[in-house]
């Protein structure tokens, strides 16, 4: 991460939860780069305020999901998807759904960083397609998963 502001005129400030009442949890200024922030909130946003005067670089924050159960990402050309608890243990009598969506005119294609599920219990489902007409690709358990490619994926 980089972080270069203006200390004491331009600030960055951080809040968590709903956007009718957020919670502020962290304000940056100057050269000093922020600790990493972990919130259990869904929600974040990210306030800049500079002044009228000198201007500076900025900041670039690389950010991830801690592991929610499901989501729906759309917008983004790459990330990550973490299991909750990841690199923990995640929990018993999960279900979670992931959709993945990029632009139609481009593919998706996942890679498997780490892959560990209790073998012949616990499953991941790809699916592709659009939500209302999707095609089964696979059922993987254990420790491999193969890799595929295509517009969106619904992931079970």
């Amino acid at each position: 991460m980089s972080f270069k502001l203006e200390l004491n005129s331009d600030w960055l400030y951080v809040y968590k939860g709903d956007k009718d009442d957020p919670i502020l949890i962290g304000s940056y200024t100057g050269r000093d780069i922020p600790a990493d922030l972990d919130t259990t909130s869904h929600v974040v946003q990210l306030v800049l305020q500079t002044d009228c005067q000198y201007i500076d670089e900025g900041f670039k924050i690389y950010f991830h999901d801690q592991g929610i159960c499901g989501g729906h990402i759309t917008g983004q050309s790459s990330g990550y998807i973490y299991s909750p608890n990841y690199p923990g243990q995640y929990h018993n009598n999960l279900i979670c759904t992931w959709t993945i969506e990029v632009n139609s005119q481009k593919g998706v294609k996942m890679t498997p960083v780490s892959f560990s599920l209790e073998e012949n219990f616990d499953w991941l489902y790809f699916y592709k397609g659009e939500l209302e007409d999707y095609t089964f690709i696979g059922a993987y358990s254990g420790r491999f998963v193969p890799v595929s490619a295509s517009n969106s994926y619904v992931i079970w």
